[in-house]
């Protein structure tokens, strides 16, 4: 019985061992394997962050357009008429991360406000048809309106002559039927940017159970011979 439970303790500190190196961080070959990932959604997280103030709350700077991650989960930050002296100072908030950085013309703050202009303008059915979504699109720095696709010409004309570049008409047919025999309308799921969101942080624990339940297993059988 003693042996058995030698044998159980030895087990369980063999499986939490490099548990907690992973977790926490080791140091290998002369260098520190940090539990931060700096590349793809981790390193815009390290970024926003970097611009967090004492209250917890992110202020972005004036120059800052957006950030992304595309297909490959390469993660991209966007800055209005970025030079390497302003890249330089961005890279030093974040050493080490993977971050692409591209220029912009308009800053996030310019388009959401625009955003929220042409969503709450009720003037505009007067003179087209309303948008059915109007979207922040941070990869290309414009908003997206989406319209019905019978009124793509005439909204080109309003939004596009309106507001030139910091916008692009899309349109929709998708069709959803009013139950009850009303008349069927035309619906869009809202444009989002892309959301970054933070790695799990529940790992450990979960390894730690299931470490705990094949030792209590191998406990058994081993008193059971």
């Amino acid at each position: 019985m003693k042996k058995g439970a030698l044998f159980v303790f030895v087990f369980v500190l063999a499986c939490l061992i490099p548990m907690m190196a992973f977790a926490e961080g080791v140091t290998v070959g002369g260098g520190t394997q940090s539990r931060e990932d700096l590349s793809g959604s981790g390193a815009l997280m390290a970024l926003r962050n970097a611009w967090k103030d004492d209250a917890g709350n992110i202020i972005y700077p004036r120059d800052y357009a957006g950030m992304y991650l595309d297909e490959a989960q390469r993660a991209f930050v966007r800055i209005v008429n970025l030079d390497a002296a302003r890249e330089a100072e961005l890279r030093a908030l974040v050493p080490g991360a993977e971050i692409t950085f591209r220029t912009a013309k308009y800053s996030y703050a310019e388009l959401k406000q625009l955003l929220e202009e042409i969503a709450n303008d009720d003037g505009i059915s007067l003179t087209v048809p309303s948008a059915l979504s109007v979207g922040l699109n941070e990869r290309d720095n414009l908003l997206n309106i989406t319209v019905n696709v019978a009124d793509e010409a005439v909204a080109r004309t309003y939004y596009e002559g309106k507001y030139g570049d910091k916008v692009k008409v899309d349109t929709t047919t998708v069709v959803m039927h009013v139950p009850g025999g009303g008349a069927p309308i035309t619906q869009t799921e809202n444009l989002k940017p892309p959301q970054i969101g933070a790695a799990p942080n529940g790992l450990l624990p979960m390894l730690v159970i299931a470490a705990g339940l094949a030792c209590a297993v191998l406990a058994k059988k081993r008193e059971a011979q």
